[in-house]
This record gives C-alpha cells, sequence and structure tokens, in this order.
C-alpha cells in the first residue's frame, strides 16, 4: 500500500542519513621498514611476527622462484601460501601479524627477497 511504501522510504531515508554522518576510522601507516633476505634453499623467517604491523609487502629479485608460508609451520614444496617466481611481488594479507616463512628452489646467491613491513 502507499502507507506502507511511504514508510518504508522514511525508514531508508533515516539510515543513509545515519550512514552518512558515521565516521569512519583507518589506520595511518607511519612507519615503511624495508629488509632484504639473500636466497637460499635453507627454510626460515623472513618476516618475524610484530603485533603492530598494518601490511607488507614481498618482491622476489631471484632468479629462482621462492615459496612463502603465513605463520609459524615450516614451508615445504608441499605446504606454502605462495610461490612467488622470479620478479614476483606478493602483498600479505591487511593486519596479519603473524611470522612469515619461506625458501628458494635453489640456492643461486642472485638475489632475495625485498620486504617492506608498514606499521601504525
Amino acid at each position: 500500500t502507499q502507507t506502507t511504501l511511504a514508510s518504508l522510504l522514511t525508514e531508508l531515508q533515516a539510515k543513509a542519513d545515519l550512514a552518512e554522518t558515521q565516521p569512519i576510522s583507518l589506520p595511518t601507516l607511519g612507519t615503511s621498514t624495508r629488509t632484504q633476505v639473500a636466497d637460499t634453499i635453507t627454510e626460515g623467517v623472513l618476516l618475524a611476527a610484530n603485533t603492530s604491523r598494518l601490511a607488507a609487502e614481498i618482491y622476489n629479485d631471484s632468479t629462482d622462484y621462492l615459496l612463502i608460508g603465513l605463520g609459524t609451520t615450516v614451508v615445504s614444496s608441499t605446504n606454502y601460501t605462495a610461490r612467488l617466481f622470479p620478479n614476483g611481488y606478493y602483498e600479505v594479507p591487511e593486519r596479519f601479524t603473524g611470522q612469515i616463512r619461506g625458501f628458494w628452489n635453489t640456492d643461486l646467491g642472485t638475489g632475495g627477497a625485498r620486504i617492506t613491513e608498514l606499521t601504525a
């Protein structure tokens, strides 16, 4: 009916007005820390856990692929999060604060992982 439609429109307008006045608080990315880990076939920590981390990026500038894993579980050729091919780039899921581990398929000594960590 027309009365029901009018009340529905009034309710929707009130919700829209409320949504426009509610501030959204986003974290400020205050610090950027860059590190590099040389390519190696030995599995290990690429980036330590950090409760202040808001984001992180990993770039593989080696000539072989890098297997990475999120968390403390040892990375292997059958248990990993992502495979970064040469010149590959990986964005760590936003607000993941845990350890990041990895290793390269071969130890060529031709590069490594260039890691940028963003914190508040």
